[in-house]
């Protein structure tokens, strides 16, 4: 009939400085306050200030943009404790952005942020451990943290996990298990997740067979332009 390609990770995370929703509230939260409010505080050991410094440099706003004074201000917001700041500051590492890129540094920051339960942060020392980036690979670690991503909704961290238990890369491979994250990351939106679902309903696969179904998910998949999902129904005959 016709061949599937797994998709087992989705391919070269692209380091994001903020999310689109993130991105609002730190444009909000930089500018609840002056630019000289921000530096007293900061001045005072107050976290949030020496973020929202963070955030105008690396953003460019109210000042002109500066990546190397975002990274000094992300720095010192990390140092006392600010989870966003750790988290930015690590993809500043991982980018060399504002700083000498340093994926150890990224990771020993990704680590910190992840610990206070910030799901991104989760995610990328999720994918750290898994590709071996900054730190040594260890397929186990890369699972604990795309889990504790994926429980908190991250699609992304839902589907690696999904590839995780399907691949049985890390914990025990477990198609229905694999079936169940793939779903979740599939009700998002995730293009990934929607073309191994509909892989897993058309082989039937941790789910019972269901071709109708596999066909819906591959075409919403195709429709984002997931280049698998686009060849399987060329394949098919469908497109």
């Amino acid at each position: 009939m016709f061949s599937f390609t797994l998709t087992q990770m989705i391919e070269g995370f692209i380091m994001r400085r903020l999310l689109l929703m993130a991105t609002f509230v730190a444009s909000v939260s930089a500018s609840a306050n002056t630019l000289k409010e921000n530096q007293a505080d900061c001045d005072k050991g107050v976290s949030i200030g020496c973020y929202n410094l963070g955030i105008r440099y690396d953003n460019g706003l109210g000042v002109k943009e500066d990546k190397v004074q975002g990274g000094k201000w992300y720095m010192k917001a990390a140092e006392l404790g600010h989870v966003s700041a750790q988290y930015n500051l690590g993809v500043s590492y991982f980018e060399g952005e504002g700083v000498e890129q340093d994926k150890v540094q990224g990771v020993k920051w990704f680590a910190k942020a992840a610990a206070q339960d910030h799901a991104n942060a989760q995610l990328y020392l999720a994918s750290s451990y898994d590709k071996g980036e900054g730190i040594e690979q260890d397929k186990v670690q890369a699972v604990k943290w795309y889990a504790k991503a994926a429980e908190q909704g991250d699609a992304s961290a839902q589907f690696n996990l999904g590839s995780s238990y399907s691949n049985g890369e890390g914990v025990e491979q477990d198609n229905v298990q694999a079936v169940k994250w793939y779903t979740k990351a599939a009700d998002q939106g995730l293009a990934t997740a929607e073309y191994s679902l509909a892989r897993a309903y058309y082989k039937g696969e941790g789910v019972s067979s269901d071709k109708v179904r596999a066909i819906q998910l591959f075409k919403k998949s195709a429709e984002k332009g997931n280049a698998l999902a686009i060849s399987v129904l060329k394949q098919l005959g469908i497109m």
